[in-house]
């Protein structure tokens, strides 16, 4: 039983972390498409793509 646990904390930490890069991969996509500099995709959109997973987990914990 402890074993199947860890795998699935295991595989949730692997999906978050995959998530995460999709998700920051997207908006910078999104953002040079339109125009928008560089330093700005990387001090706004991967900034907040890096830190949403996190955020995302605190949310679902106060729950």
């Amino acid at each position: 039983m402890m074993f199947l646990q860890v795998i699935i904390l295991l595989a949730g930490f692997l999906f978050l972390v995959k998530g995460a890069d999709w998700f920051v991969e997207g908006a910078a996509s999104i953002a040079k498409k339109l125009g928008i500099p560089q330093l700005i995709i990387g001090l706004t959109i991967v900034a907040m793509g890096t830190s949403m997973p996190e955020k995302q987990q605190s949310v679902l914990l106060l729950q």
